[in-house]
């Protein structure tokens, strides 16, 4: 078994409390310059935020950390608690000589629903991002999260949240090529435009998964996407090749909403700027652009020291609002 990969479970069904996390391995059988804390459009508590935001120079270190945690409105309800059931199932895309395998997530119903392909980070489809699929599908989507790498020995396979994973992982990507991961991402859309329970399509994604949702926005069905901390938008670092996602934003028709953390060491605030001067220029002065205080890279993978609950809620919140169409 290759370093980092976890050990085969059942991958429909969710840890007890207490137990640790379970991972999906194995083929599937069926398979601006500004420094807000936060800026994007205004939205139903934009201005609530901003006014907790400017009373926080006055704060000590520790209660400064205490408010930027925000809270979430009374009488609200987290994404993915509005009761609705969901079907799970594993398919397999045909691609160009291969097979991509994703999971699909859907409320129960025949729909049609909005489409949305949801990448992972680089250890794949673990059970932690199922989870986001699973929040995601109940607030009344589609979710479609297909592996990354179809190709080679993690075809199939889910990763550890641990350095061995972490380096199998990027060692993958780093084998993998733009055109590649254009490939597999056009054959993923192909699958969802061709469903009859699926309508409009939009994508999103985390980490290297937000760089690939901005690279699925050039595609022109995809209606709206949103980038949860992209990395490598503002050097050029995708995989093998240098991708050129942020000169070819002009190509994006679709809407576009960026979320950051301020605290993420892989796109600090140098290259926030960057990739906002970028989008500026090809004429995307319409983004929403969101950069949480306190979070950190990976804040919304609720498994290690990481993760952040309430910005994880607000992302989500956000999200499927920009999504919605407000």
């Amino acid at each position: 078994m290759h370093p980092g990969v976890a050990a085969r479970v059942d991958p429909h069904r969710l840890p007890e409390p207490g137990q640790p996390e379970q991972q999906l391995t194995g083929r599937p059988r069926t398979r601006h310059r500004t420094r807000a804390l936060v800026v994007h459009r205004p939205s139903v508590n934009s201005w609530q935020r901003l006014d907790a935001i400017a009373a926080l120079a006055a704060r000590t270190p520790h209660q400064r950390d205490l408010a930027a945690r925000p809270a979430r409105p009374r009488g609200s309800a987290p994404v993915g608690s509005g009761g609705m059931k969901l079907r799970e199932e594993d398919v397999t895309i045909a691609a160009d000589g291969y097979d991509i395998q994703a999971r699909v997530v859907a409320p129960v119903g025949a729909g049609p629903w909005p489409g949305l392909l949801l990448y992972t980070d680089i250890f794949q489809l673990t059970e932690s991002t199922l989870r986001t699929a699973r929040r995601l599908a109940a607030a009344g989507f589609l979710v479609c999260a297909p592996e990354i790498y179809p190709r080679g020995e993690l075809a199939g396979v889910a990763l550890e949240f641990d350095d061995a994973g972490k380096a199998a992982g990027l060692g993958a990507a780093s084998a993998t090529t733009t055109a590649e991961f254009d490939a597999d991402r056009a054959a993923v859309l192909d699958h969802l435009a061709g469903r009859d329970d699926v309508g409009v399509l939009h994508a999103a994604g985390f980490c290297i998964g937000g760089h690939l949702a901005f690279r699925a926005a050039l595609d022109p069905r995809v209606a709206a996407t949103v980038c949860f901390y992209p990395t490598g938008l503002h050097d050029g670092k995708l995989g093998a090749d240098d991708p050129g996602s942020l000169a070819a934003a002009d190509r994006i028709r679709g809407r576009l909403m960026v979320i950051f953390g301020a605290q993420d060491p892989h796109v600090p605030a140098p290259a926030r700027v960057r990739i906002l001067d970028a989008l500026y220029a090809a004429g995307h002065d319409d983004l929403e652009l969101h950069v949480y205080a306190q979070g950190e890279h990976a804040f919304m993978r609720d498994v290690g020291g990481r993760y952040d609950p309430a910005l994880t809620d607000l992302g989500l919140a956000e999200a499927v609002s920009f999504l919605r169409g407000r």
